[in-house]
């Protein structure tokens, strides 16, 4: 019985033995593995980590066929003792434990030789890829230095541009301060002596002594040298000023243009000469400042104008003027009431209400160009007193485009809405102060 005992420890410690080979062998796998650069390591690390379950799942497999095999040991001793047949139970254990031990061992080396190919592929893999990386960071140590010398000769023709175009810079700023010099020394001599403005157009008279005078201001004697103005003609004078910017000719306005642009832009300019909308008032000021002028004067009714803010999904915006006439007290044949001036965006209008003889004329009038004007569509309509145009029994309404500024005084209440005065009688008669409402829409397209 100790002979078999004995046998069962051999078997014992070759199965040990097993044990710290394959525990040795994965120490090997991992201090190899470690060894591996760190980029290679990351992309292995799935496999190794796969390696590692396979040969832990070994492991947890010897140690169950272990603590089997000490089940089956401490069987037999008790069989043993009880039925005193050792040698057949014993020759029986055994071989069973060393087929065991033969499985365990096949499927370690199995194990062992398919890790073995994996490190290999894996080493091969890193190999290539070290290589690959070293061709490239030799091309890159090659390129670098190329490059550098590029950047600096791109540099350097980055300065010298620079240099170029500062110097550029200069010489045209000499020249434009030289040309605007030649320019303002030729106006002054364009400049006609009478009304001091230059001409726009030929022919330029020239006296004798080459002194210049305008077609409009030219008479008998040079108003320079009081000597006798002949027919004489400048055509430099007339190409001159043909090839000059001109300034424009309102006050406000510090604008110079081509001659052949300046007639346009004069017609739109925000500084040009109006006229006060309000038929009594005689005064002529820039446009840019006729707000202002409207503020302060008792012309208009309000002081700033009236921002429109209700609109419909249209656009449309509509405003109620109220109280506007009394019949009482007003003359048979002209009057006129206070402007009412509002604001609809950044365009301002005024809405003029006047009576002459037997007439009524009511004239929205914008504070814009005529082209500006054909961009808008209005309608006004006159109707009784503290009620909508729905409501009212009768009531006359116009449709169409807002009048401008621009428009001659004297026509600009032919621009809208006019009501005869028995239509008028009939939209106050209801009312003991003879008052009516105008109302109006407003919509941009």
């Amino acid at each position: 019985m100790s002979v078999k005992r004995k046998e069962l420890e051999e078997c014992e410690e070759k199965g040990e033995d097993r044990k710290k080979l394959a525990g040795n062998l994965t120490n090997k796998l991992v201090e190899e593995k470690n060894e591996e650069e760190g980029k290679i390591v990351r992309l292995l690390e799935k496999e190794n980590k796969s390696l590692k379950l396979e040969i832990e799942a070994g492991k947890t497999n010897m140690k169950e066929l272990i603590e089997k095999n000490s089940q089956i040991s401490g069987q037999l001793e008790e069989q043993l003792e009880k039925n005193g047949n050792l040698t057949i139970v014993t020759e029986e254990n055994i071989k069973r434990h060393e087929a065991l031990i033969k499985t365990l061992k096949a499927q370690h080396e199995n194990i062992l030789k398919e890790s073995e190919h994996e490190v290999k592929a894996l080493k091969r893999q890193a190999g290539n890829s070290t290589s690959i990386m070293k061709k490239e960071k030799k091309e890159h140590e090659v390129k670098v230095p190329l490059l550098e010398k590029e950047t600096s000769i791109y540099e350097e023709e980055i300065r010298s541009l620079k240099l170029q175009i500062d110097e550029g810079k200069a010489d045209v700023k000499a020249v434009t301060a030289r040309h605007k010099q030649i320019f303002d020394k030729l106006k002054e001599k364009l400049e006609c002596p009478v009304c001091m403005e230059i001409p726009r157009g030929g022919p330029v008279y020239v006296c004798p002594n080459g002194h210049f005078v305008c077609k409009e201001c030219k008479s008998w004697s040079c108003p320079t040298c009081r000597v006798d103005m002949e027919d004489g003609k400048s055509l430099l004078a007339v190409m001159v000023i043909e090839n000059i910017e001109h300034r424009c000719k309102f006050v406000y306005c510090e604008e110079h243009f081509a001659l052949d642009k300046i007639d346009g832009h004069e017609k739109i300019c925000i500084h040009r000469t109006v006229s006060c909308p309000k038929d009594f008032c005689q005064e002529k000021i820039a446009l840019s400042k006729l707000l202002d002028h409207l503020g302060r004067q008792p012309c208009s009714t309000n002081a700033v104008p009236r921002v429109l803010k209700e609109s419909s999904k249209s656009g449309q915006v509509k405003c109620t003027l109220g109280y506007l006439h009394s019949l009482t007290n007003l003359p048979k044949s002209e009057s006129t009431w206070k402007l009412n001036h509002f604001q609809y965006g950044d365009t301002c209008f005024v809405i003029l209400a006047k009576k002459l003889d037997h007439f009524y004329y009511f004239t929205m009038v914008m504070l814009e160009s005529k082209e500006e004007c054909l961009k808008y569509n209005i309608e006004m309509e006159v109707h009784e007193f503290a009620s909508t145009s729905q409501e009212s029994e009768v009531s006359f309404r116009f449709s169409g485009k807002p009048c401008s500024i621009d428009e001659d005084k004297d026509d600009r209440k032919y621009l809208g809405l006019t009501v005869n005065r028995k239509g008028m009688e009939k939209i106050i008669r209801k009312n003991k102060d003879n008052s009516f409402s105008l109302s109006f829409s407003l919509v941009q397209k």
